[in-house]
């Protein structure tokens, strides 16, 4: 309730063009994916969580707690929309098509998004219509509140999606840039 009420907050000011205040410096994925994963699979017995990320994984230029947030609504998503249980798999690794980002992901093996929801899946209180997850409690802002706060990190973030077979987020934020060697400006 407490996450329901503070991301109504958010986005009210965001909407008012009072925006959240973001600290974005350089920020390591490892730490938060962790501590992501390990916190959702602790509310689990029925899903099996993974997070994976290269070692030579470069920083993003973002804020810690912005993206915690996003991870967390997009993990609390695929619990949820994931009834039956399964694999709910976290990864972060360069982007293949924009070298200058850094790919973070969630997939799970869930009820997936009907083709025709796709286009409103980041509208504010929309929420996709299934039998399967009827007993789901939430506003629909979880994830109107995701695109808001990465895109006010130079970020984007999309869905895959395929009813009956789960579904796939994909958020990209920038890299962090590489400060200069001591010495390189003489």
């Amino acid at each position: 309730l407490g996450r329901i009420v503070g991301d109504l907050l958010d986005l009210s000011r965001i909407e008012l063009g009072r925006g959240s205040e973001l600290r974005r410096v350089p920020l390591s994925l490892g730490p938060l994916l962790e501590a992501n994963g390990e916190l959702f699979q602790a509310q689990t017995s029925r899903h099996q969580l993974t997070w994976e990320l290269p070692p030579d994984l470069p920083p993003v230029l973002a804020d810690r707690d912005a993206v915690d947030r996003v991870l967390k609504n997009l993990l609390s998503n695929a619990l949820k929309y994931s009834p039956g249980g399964g694999l709910v798999r976290l990864w972060a690794a360069r982007a293949d098509r924009h070298p200058a980002m850094i790919e973070i992901g969630v997939s799970d093996q869930g009820v997936g998004i009907p083709r025709e929801a796709l286009s409103r899946i980041f509208e504010k209180y929309y929420r996709v219509p299934h039998p399967a997850v009827t007993q789901v409690r939430g506003l629909g802002i979880g994830l109107a509140l995701a695109k808001h706060l990465v895109e006010a990190q130079d970020g984007t973030i999309r869905v895959e999606s395929r009813e009956g077979e789960g579904s796939r987020f994909i958020v990209l934020l920038p890299v962090a840039p590489t400060p200069a060697p001591p010495g390189a400006d003489l």
